[in-house]
Order: structure tokens, then sequence, then C-alpha cells
């Protein structure tokens, strides 16, 4: 966001003595424009240039600002608004605008868990390095030596196979059955296969 500088007796100025009020107003939004957009060079495109108020005849108000030597024509038909350095914010406020931004910009991303934008020496940056293999017990307070164990990853095709068979299983303690078993519930004699047993029965 940027804004616009004006004097206070900007608008008792003798350049608008004899300048209408609707172009006038034409001249501040163009100012305004430029300030809105950071043109601060202040050029503006043609098109922009009569779009930037309701004036109802904005070509007329571009032709009389020109001839007032408030704004001029220069490379590709584009306008230029001739003292834009009296109404846009100083070199100094616009750096620190930037910096500002730029700020903003870095702990949105950041807050994302996005660190590109980070500081090179930013603690989410800095990636820690071990300066010794020695880790200490927090529960006794002591330093146990030697370096961690790495545990051993088997490959998926050295483990080992497991067959499915194919025989029934008791539904009560799924272990397999002989094929030719007249019920789903093995011959195991206690009281939760008796009462499955019981239930098939009825």
């Amino acid at each position: 966001m940027t804004w616009t500088r004006l004097d206070d007796r900007w608008s008792e100025q003798p350049m608008f003595e004899d300048m209408s009020f609707e172009d006038r107003w034409h001249y501040l939004a163009m100012i305004q424009r430029c300030s809105r957009a950071e043109a601060y060079d202040g050029v503006i495109r043609a098109v922009d240039a009569r779009r930037c108020s309701d004036h109802p005849d904005p070509a007329g108000a571009l032709a009389r600002l020109v001839e007032a030597h408030l704004i001029e024509i220069v490379s590709g038909g584009k306008y230029r608004v001739v003292h834009i350095d009296d109404h846009t914010p100083p070199p100094s406020f616009r750096k620190k605008t930037e910096a500002d931004r730029d700020r903003q910009r870095r702990k949105r991303a950041h807050d994302n868990d996005d660190h590109h934008l980070c500081k090179a020496d930013a603690d989410c940056r800095v990636t820690p390095t071990v300066t010794r293999d020695i880790a200490r017990d927090v529960r006794t307070g002591q330093d146990r030596t030697g370096r961690d164990e790495v545990k051993k990853i088997t490959p998926t095709n050295e483990w080992p196979v497991v067959h499915i068979s194919k025989a029934p299983v008791c539904e009560v303690c799924m272990e397999p059955m002989s094929t030719d078993a007249a019920l789903t519930i093995c011959e195991t004699d206690d009281e939760r296969h008796d009462d499955a047993r019981m239930r098939s029965a009825s």
C-alpha cells in the first residue's frame, strides 16, 4: 500500500486558478494512479490516463494539463506527471515499505514450513552437525561410548515364504483341521469348543 502527499495549500496554487474543477480532479486522480501503482517515475499508459477519473471529457482534460505543463507526453504515447516527486513517498519510506513487505512475505512462507526465503544463517536453514558420536543417557546421567547400533534391513526377497494352507480351520481357535472334518470346530476339549459344538448341533 502506498499514499499520496499533498501540501496543505496544494489546491490554492496559481496553476489551478484558470482550471476547471473537473480538470483539477483528473490531475489529482493521475497523481494518485501513479502513487497506487508505485509508478514513481510518473509515467502512465494513455488508456490509464484517460480512465483514472470520471471526467466527462478525459482527452480534453489531458490536452489542457499538457498545455499547463503539469503533464507531458512521452515515448509510446504515454503521459508523465511532471511533479510526481512532490506527491509520492520519499525513497527512504519506499525502502522501508519494501523491507516490511519482504519481511511479511518471509514470515508467511516460514509459518507454512517453506524456508527458501529465510536468511541463510536462520536456525531453520542451518543443518546441525554431529561433532562426536557419544550419546548421553539422560536417565542415568552417564555417557555411553561407541557408535549407535545400525540395524540391518533384510531385503524383501529374503523374507521367509509363508504357505497358506487350504485345509479348513476351527472357527473357535483358528487351528487347521483335517480336510475331511464334518464340523468347522476342532476336537479340542475345553469349554469354548464345547459351547460352539452345542450351538452347531442346535
